[in-house]
This record gives structure tokens, sequence and C-alpha cells, in this order.
């Protein structure tokens, strides 16, 4: 049974402690022992080790206590809201086991030792405390430990272990310059419920069943994937290259008539059990606080084994920036419940991983020997200042704020425009690769000639 006051553990510990030590103490301590003679008195204290007390004391002091983790997942027993404030709480408690003598010879430090071994001994005995726990007394009455205490009858069952701390670390618990350390034990006492606050609701009688069989898994991912086309200069075929993870850049916006989308922007995720009543895919950015589920405009489509989608510059209410990215997928089963409802049963799956690159998309060369790129997206307000980086051959440009670049530097014009001029050593090169990187994400493989 649940409790709100955990001194009653503590009452409970110190009654058995002075109960079955004092019996200890009258049937094995000869009567002609000049450690523990006949007139001496033992008292058994919750105090602290080095509280102000005569005679020869024994301490247990409850001096720590945590949460026990089995119970910190306790379902409550109704609806209630901030339900963790009707399921009880599961303590463990901490006690130090400690003996005083107020006697300043080696008589004290031995009669210490003695009444500290019994003790130890006794909480060994008597290692699980309960109802039915009873001793005998010094006066040959039956002593019931829980009897007195409002622990008795509730179904309490209290665990004593001996705490095993080293010995190294025993001067921890003992303040150092101002005590000397002391010989003492350590122990800890569970399960110890802490009482919860009165359910206001109950949830409801099951009166019927439904079992509902899933033919299928969770839905997994494996890979992304994409093709990236391309022509080197001076060839007149293209070549083709298969990106794992995938590298997609964004389609172009829609035009009239609508231009079919580049392969760069189709992306392609291979997995298992994909297929559903619905089936929805969801990115992840570190710019993100949630995952994002993307709009029809991506055009996904969902096999068993693979789901298809063309990347888009939107994802819901969000800007897709290039950058790294996390792909999940979303799949709602339906089944119809035995009162005739219908019930979604949702499942994601694993995020696996693809990029986002700047997409460029015409390069246009003047006559003073700059160049300008149009693209996405080469400026934006979540974009750092450092985000976007060029090169040129094997050289990297200097970004400059405005005006026209000079040579070897490069200026944003807008989100998706931007002019460069090559680097002196490149002048009538040839052509030389042109590459954008953009938040670690480089574009497809594009030249411009020098």
């Amino acid at each position: 049974m649940a409790l709100l006051d955990i001194s009653l553990v503590t009452q409970a510990l110190v009654k058995l402690i002075e109960t079955r030590v004092k019996v200890l103490l009258k049937e094995h301590v000869p009567a002609t022992s000049t450690v523990w003679p006949l007139d001496a008195l033992l008292t058994v204290s919750p105090e602290p080790p080095d509280s102000p007390k005569e005679g020869d004391v024994l301490t247990f002091y409850l001096y720590h206590l945590s949460e026990d983790g089995h119970f910190k997942n306790l379902a409550p027993s109704g609806n209630d809201q901030s339900p963790i404030r009707y399921t009880p709480m599961g303590l463990n408690l901490y006690y130090q086991l400690c003996a005083r003598s107020d006697l300043q010879d080696a008589t004290g430090a031995y009669r210490e030792q003695l009444l500290l071994g019994l003790a130890v001994k006794t909480l060994r005995d008597y290692p699980c405390i309960d109802d039915s726990t009873e001793l005998i007394d010094v006066n040959n009455q039956t002593v019931k430990i829980l009897e007195e205490t409002e622990l008795a009858g509730a179904g309490n069952r209290l665990r004593i272990n001996l705490h095993p701390v080293p010995n190294n670390e025993a001067v921890s618990y003992w303040t150092a310059g101002s005590l000397p350390l002391r010989l003492a034990a350590y122990y800890q006492v569970s399960l110890v419920l802490l009482e919860p606050e009165k359910s206001r609701t109950r949830t409801g009688r099951v009166l019927t069943y439904g079992v509902h069989a899933f033919v299928g898994g969770a839905p997994h991912l494996y890979s992304s994937q994409n093709v990236v086309t391309f022509k080197v200069p001076n060839e007149a075929d293209l070549r083709q290259i298969e990106l794992r993870p995938a590298q997609a850049t964004p389609a172009a916006p829609p035009t009239q008539p609508l231009p079919p989308p580049s392969v760069a922007s189709k992306i392609t995720f291979a997995g298992a059990n994909l297929t559903g009543d619905c089936t929805y895919l969801l990115l992840k950015n570190t710019r993100w606080k949630d995952p994002v589920q993307v709009g029809s405009t991506w055009e996904v489509v969902v096999t068993e084994n693979h789901l298809m989608a063309v990347v888009q510059e939107t994802a819901g209410a969000e800007g897709v920036l290039p950058g790294i990215y996390a792909a999940l997928v979303k799949v709602i089963r339906r089944r119809t419940m035995p009162d005739g409802k219908v019930r979604e049963f949702e499942y994601l799956s694993n995020e696996a991983p693809f990029v986002i690159a700047p997409r460029i998309g015409t390069i246009t060369s003047e006559a003073n020997g700059t160049v300008t790129v149009t693209g996405y997206i080469f400026q934006h307000s979540e974009l750092k200042p450092d985000a976007l980086q060029l090169y040129v051959g094997g050289e990297r440009l200097a970004a400059k704020a405005e005006g026209v670049p000079g040579v070897g530097e490069f200026v944003v014009t807008d989100a998706n425009t931007l002019t460069l001029r090559p680097p002196a050593k490149l002048i009538s090169s040839g052509w030389v690769p042109l590459r954008i990187f953009v938040n670690g994400a480089e574009s497809p493989p594009k030249w411009i000639k020098v």
C-alpha cells in the first residue's frame, strides 16, 4: 500500500534493530564483559550519527532517497490529465547505520564495534519485513514490527539490502576536517510507494473485443538514390551517374506548358512494407522543430518496396533549402472495430538520409568576362553568411557584398541569381567546372568557358 509518511518505514526499522539487538546483548554477551556491563543501556535513534546524545547509541539515519525506475511507467487507473499525479511513486531509501559511545577510552571503540556488529546481524537475519514479521523481546513478549504503525495490515513489504559502499568512498559520507571517519554500514530499503492523488475518472469497461491481423510489418527504409544526367564539354553523349544516398535538386517552378521534371529532381527510396490505406512522405531538417509532410506537388508514388517523389522548393509551409535531410514514411492502416467505427493505426519508418543540392539553371557569359548564373537558391534569411561557397576549377571565389565582382569574386544579386568573375590564373583556360555549395550540398556537374 502507498503511504505519504516515509518516517513510518524508519520507525519500523528502528523498532526491529532495538528489539533484536537488546535480545542479542542479553543472550550472547557474558555478564562479566567489560565491553558491555549489565548496567549498560542502549538507545536506538533515527538521528544523524553525530547528533548530541549521551550514552550508547545506535543510529539508523535516512540520508538519501531515489526513485525506483521500475515504477516510473505505471499506467493510471483513469483518464485524468497529468496522469503521473495519479500513480504511486516507487522510492528506494538509503540509511546509514552507525554506533556511538560517549566513553572516551578504548572501551568506547570496542562497545561501538560490538553494537554495530549485532545491528548488522539483525538486518541480515531479517532481510524482509511484512505483517508476519515478529520477534521475542528481552521480556519474552512477542513483538510484531509493523503492528504499531500505519504500515500494518496494508500489505507492505520492505526489503533490506546492505549497500556495497567501497571503503575508499565511505569517507565522502563524513565532513572532512571536522569529524573523524566512523565505522558505519549503509543500507538500501525498498520498495516504498509514495501515495498518489485520488483519481477522479476511470477508464471504461471492455465490452467487446476486436482482433486485427496485419499482414505486413512496420515500414522500413533501406536507402535513397537518384540519377544525375550531365554532358561533359566537347562530348556528344550524355553521361549518367547514380547517387546513393540521393543528391537531388528541387524541380524548377512550373510553367505553361508544364515541363517534365528534371531527372535530377526525382528521388527513389527503397524499403519494405511501404503500402497501406494511406502513405505519406515526411522530411526532417535541423531548421524545423517537427517533421514536415510533403504536399501533392511532390508527386509521391508508392509500391510495396519503393517510394518515388519529385523534390520541390517547398514542403508543406516550409521552404526547402539545400542541405542534409532525413526522410520518413508514415503508413496509415485502417480497421473496422466491433462497434462499427473505423480506427486508424499509424506506423512510422526509420529515417533515411539524403541531400537536396542547389540547382543551376542557366549560365550566361558576358563580353567583360563576368558570368551570370541562375538557379536555386543562393540567398535566404535562414542561410548563414558562409553557407554559400563557389569554386571555379579548383579555386575558391571570394564573396562580395554588392556591385560588380572583381577577378576571383562573386556577387549574389538576388535569391536565385549570382554574378562571378573567374580568377586571373584561369583566364583563357577553356572549359572549367563550376561548383556551388550551399549548406555543404554541392550542385550537379556544370562547366563554364573562361
